[in-house]
């Protein structure tokens, strides 16, 4: 399968962090380059960078205290989608955390269904 369908659990995992870890572009077939004047931000062709951002802000503004977001999703937020079964459980010490199958097809679909990118 070429394209979203071959993201896997890292691919997904980056592009929650988008300016720390560069979506690899073999995984998507293609890349949408961002260039914001230091950095490079390649995100999959097949998806809309503005959809995306707006989202990202959303999701970021749940953390938002004093004027500042942390870079991270709301916990509140992350143990819902652990008691959904989509991903383990957060609480940890680890930087990171496992993506179970159902959340991972899951992310693929609503990223195909919600920030497809407009056919030109």
């Amino acid at each position: 399968m070429d394209g979203v369908g071959d993201l896997s659990i890292y691919d997904l995992a980056r592009l929650v962090d988008l300016g720390a870890w560069p979506v690899r572009r073999a995984a998507w077939g293609g890349s949408n380059v961002i260039n914001d004047r230091e950095r490079e931000i390649n995100l999959p062709s097949e998806l809309d960078p503005d959809k995306l951002a707006k989202v990202a802000l959303a999701l970021l503004s749940l953390t938002l205290q004093g004027g500042r977001v942390w870079k991270a999703l709301d916990w509140d937020l992350m143990n819902l989608l652990h008691e959904k079964g989509w991903i383990g459980d957060p609480v940890s010490k680890a930087k990171s955390v496992v993506l179970m199958t159902e959340g991972e097809e899951l992310a693929r679909s609503v990223l195909l269904e919600h920030f497809s990118a407009s056919p030109d």
